[in-house]
């Protein structure tokens, strides 16, 4: 039994990784994608947040941190910053794993929505607190609607592609978290 466990969880951390490279060298091809200055979806952080609400047991924190830091490295972001507010949000998704199987399937994208706004001003703040030249934090929550509206096509993707789906409600188990 571990060892399909194991089989499984090195699966979906190889998936997870793959799709995530193939996400990030796609935004860095010059496809004039954000030539009509509409910002880019954040496509890693909605296979992130879809991961952890579907399945959490299947990818490991230290996973996360390497690719959003290999992700920054490559999109010539401050290495780490993103990074690190990445894994704050997955760990925060791990710990309402159980909450999170109870709300209905249309507060996944209201969820997402205010991940990105809390780490939007985060980072903001942070650069800002050190005086790194950054864009007005207006455009930078720009971002986070077009992220929100490309969050269902990853969702969906994840569940039909790779057969993630949110894990069942326990009678009685998911309830009582629900309303803790």
């Amino acid at each position: 039994m571990t060892e399909v466990r194991l089989h499984r969880r090195v699966l979906s951390g190889a998936a997870f990784a793959g799709l995530a490279a193939a996400m990030v060298l796609v935004k860095l091809l010059p496809l004039g994608l954000n030539a009509g200055g509409w910002p880019v979806p954040d496509l890693l952080m909605c296979l992130l947040v879809a991961w952890m609400i579907r399945r959490p047991d299947l990818l490991p924190m230290p996973l996360v941190a390497a690719v959003f830091l290999w992700a920054d490295l490559m999109l010539m972001r401050p290495p780490g910053l993103w990074a690190a507010l990445a894994v704050l949000a997955g760990e925060w998704l791990r710990h309402r794993q159980r909450a999170l199987r109870a709300a209905p399937l249309v507060a996944e994208p209201g969820l997402l929505a205010a991940l990105m706004v809390a780490m939007v001003l985060a980072h903001w703040a942070v650069l800002a607190v050190l005086f790194v030249d950054q864009p007005r934090l207006g455009q930078q929550l720009l971002q986070v609607p077009v992220t929100v509206l490309a969050y269902p096509v990853v969702a969906a993707l994840l569940q039909l592609g790779l057969g993630l789906r949110r894990h069942p409600v326990i009678e009685g188990f998911g309830r009582r978290a629900a309303r803790a």
